[in-house]
């Protein structure tokens, strides 16, 4: 536990949780992901038990509004726990595939998401210029940073797990249509 919760700044009051649920309760996520329950990783962390939490997809459904923290009655820094367990799942190259393609459109042209048809055809209605890269982003300066903050070795990480992934499916298939 202690190896990434350094990351949250000062104490987390985690062992001070006596489940009462309002983290829960308050979570806008947790209202539509019924796999996703911020109470429950809190829990799992306190009790030693962080990675099975790390190894969770729910873990990604964090939007980071800090409802549970702002709400929590023990002050625990629920929000902040959970963006240092998103951390060491991406050190471990866990981090979901759509979270390494938002950074490959990031460096290219400076935007989180390429624009699909829709909004093109939209933009092009409008009068408005492709938006391929935002002039205002320096994209050699985004690259910079992820070199140095060593985003691009984290990610190339779940690009392999991927990669594993697919071919371990493909073997698999191969094996079961030549039994």
């Amino acid at each position: 536990m202690e190896r990434f919760l350094k990351e949250v700044p000062g104490d987390t009051g985690i062992n001070a949780c006596y489940q009462c649920g309002t983290c829960m309760s308050s979570c806008p996520t947790a209202k539509f992901d019924r796999k996703y329950r911020p109470r429950l990783f809190v829990i799992k962390t306190a009790s030693g038990r962080e990675d099975e939490v790390i190894k969770s997809d729910a873990l990604w459904s964090c939007t980071t509004c800090y409802t549970c923290q702002e709400r929590c009655p023990r002050g625990i820094k629920v929000a902040e726990m959970i963006m240092a367990m998103q951390n060491e799942a991406a050190r471990q190259g866990r981090a979901p595939e759509k979270f390494a393609r938002t950074v490959s459109v990031l460096q290219k042209s400076g935007l989180t998401s390429e624009l699909v048809g829709f909004v093109r055809k939209q933009r092009e209605k409008l009068g408005l210029d492709a938006l391929d890269a935002t002039p205002e982003v320096r994209v050699d300066v985004v690259k910079k940073i992820f070199d140095e903050t060593g985003i691009n070795r984290l990610f190339e990480k779940v690009k392999g797990r991927k990669e594993r992934k697919e071919k371990k499916e493909n073997e698999e298939k191969k094996e079961e249509g030549g039994v």
